[in-house]
């Protein structure tokens, strides 16, 4: 659970006017920052590979 006051801080810096969209993007947000310090994650996001190539049948 997220606290309340860090909910209150984030709502001070993005554009969003309910809480519930404040809090998504507090978690993407971070979502993001975590991904781009993994080295392997980032070569994934960040490079173009979004998408797996299909298994072989």
């Amino acid at each position: 659970m997220i606290p309340e006051a860090a909910i209150t801080e984030w709502g001070r810096t993005v554009p969003w006017p309910t809480v519930e969209q404040i809090e998504q993007d507090l978690v993407l947000s971070r979502l993001i920052v975590e991904i781009a310090n993994d080295d392997y994650l980032t070569s994934w996001c960040f490079e173009g590979h979004l998408f797996a190539q299909a298994p072989c049948t």
